[in-house]
């Protein structure tokens, strides 16, 4: 097929930076951008805050004279991560989702270490793990739409 992107297979590290830049959630995330360099699949944070801090404005620097090397990854909003949660509520068995608040994440957690003290951290770790599977497919995704294949995360 002659507009077949060329597909490039990578190894990467998901809790290094990588998670890191899946889970910043805008507006709430901390005044970060992350960039994509596609050069060497590795990420580069820019503290778009750091205006006094020469390593973040030498990041800038680097991206803004390279926009053909570097690709911002875009925060997910709030409500994608809540698009998320919602789906994990809906793995629970009913009794949890019948008594727990599940309009929020916090508000859910809070809930459910009052009525189930027994089952709240493993509930929880299962929400982190879900979350993170979740999170690892989106970034599969776009960097499956830019040519690259994640053989696996490490």
């Amino acid at each position: 097929m002659e507009n077949e992107v060329p597909t490039t297979t990578v190894n990467l590290d998901w809790y290094g930076q990588w998670s890191l830049a899946w889970t910043r959630d805008d507006p709430y995330t901390d005044n970060c951008d992350v960039y994509f360099d596609r050069e060497t699949c590795d990420l580069l944070f820019v503290d778009t805050e750091g205006n006094d801090d020469v390593g973040a404005r030498q990041a800038l620097a680097e991206v803004l004279t390279n926009p053909h090397r570097y690709e911002e990854i875009p925060a997910l909003t709030h409500a994608d991560h809540h698009r998320i949660f919602a789906d994990w509520i809906t793995t629970l068995p009913q009794k949890i989702q019948d008594v727990c608040n599940t309009a929020s994440i916090g508000g859910f957690r809070h809930t459910l270490e009052f009525h189930f003290p027994d089952e709240a951290v493993e509930q929880w770790e299962a929400w982190h793990d879900y979350h993170g599977s979740a999170l690892q497919v989106l970034a599969e995704e776009w960097l499956r739409d830019r040519g690259i294949e994640v053989t696996s995360w490490s």
